[in-house]
């Protein structure tokens, strides 16, 4: 199996909680060995013989083609609006919704208001141990 581990950061917009930018690094790649099933791929007269990772999807890939993706590191940095310039076109509104969340019926902030609901209501929880 080919192993790649890789370090990936989230830039986010502080006001409303969207992604700006999201960077991924590969830091290190561990190569699995070479092909145990090759393809011959012709175009032509010309005659190509390549890996079948290349080739066919991961169910049929031979075992040192399969690859792995190793997530080592997430970071995230939120970017204020001073520091983000041109993201709002408008200023950004403050205080309560004049509707209650339609999740749970509580106040609800004015930024809000275009969601109709809290950034949690409505969210599935995740089961114990499935996610990490």
């Amino acid at each position: 199996m080919t192993i790649t581990t890789i370090d990936r950061h989230h830039t986010v917009h502080a006001c409303t909680g969207d992604p700006v930018d999201t960077a991924t690094t590969v830091v290190h790649t561990v190569d699995g060995g070479p092909c145990h099933q090759p393809v011959t791929i012709r175009a032509g007269s010309t005659l190509a013989v390549v890996s079948c990772g290349r080739v066919k999807p991961a169910a049929q890939q031979c075992h040192p083609c399969r690859p792995i993706v190793v997530v080592r590191e997430v970071t995230y940095e939120v970017i204020d609006c001073d520091t983000l310039h041109g993201q709002h076109t408008t200023t950004v509104a403050t205080g309560h919704s004049t509707h209650p969340c339609r999740i749970c019926d509580q106040p609800l902030s004015a930024i809000l208001a275009g969601l109709g609901r809290h950034i949690l209501c409505g969210v599935p929880l995740p089961l114990m141990g499935r996610w990490k």
